[in-house]
């Protein structure tokens, strides 16, 4: 999952406190069946999108080159269906592995910096 804000530098902590309680939230099963539902219609939107052009296409078989895996658009959705308040590869909690906060600060020259937090 990849959250991306746009935070006033004197908000950063207050930002950063927020999104870490609510993906702590949703590592707890903490969601709504409107915010399940509306997932799912986003992910099945992106994936019927792949294919629209073919920088789409060679995007998408690129990711599952790197990943080591062949599965096509469909097919991922598939597997994201598969996955709801309780349920998570074939029949345990739905988990996290955790999650790691990066900032991206921009200088005045225009280019952009990854940082990690300390």
């Amino acid at each position: 999952m990849q959250v991306d804000s746009g935070i006033e530098t004197e908000n950063l902590d207050t930002a950063q406190d927020a999104i870490a309680a609510q993906l702590d939230a949703i590592c707890k099963g903490d969601i709504t069946d409107a915010e399940m539902d509306s997932t799912m219609m986003t992910i099945h939107n992106t994936l019927c999108g792949i294919g629209d052009t073919a920088t789409s296409y060679i995007s998408w078989y690129f990711g599952q080159f790197c990943r080591g895996t062949k599965l096509t658009p469909a097919e991922e959705e598939e597997n994201y269906r598969k996955v709801t308040k309780g349920r998570s590869d074939g029949g345990g909690k739905v988990h996290a592995a955790g999650y790691h906060l990066y900032y991206g600060m921009q200088r005045t020259g225009g280019g952009v910096t990854w940082q990690r937090p300390q």
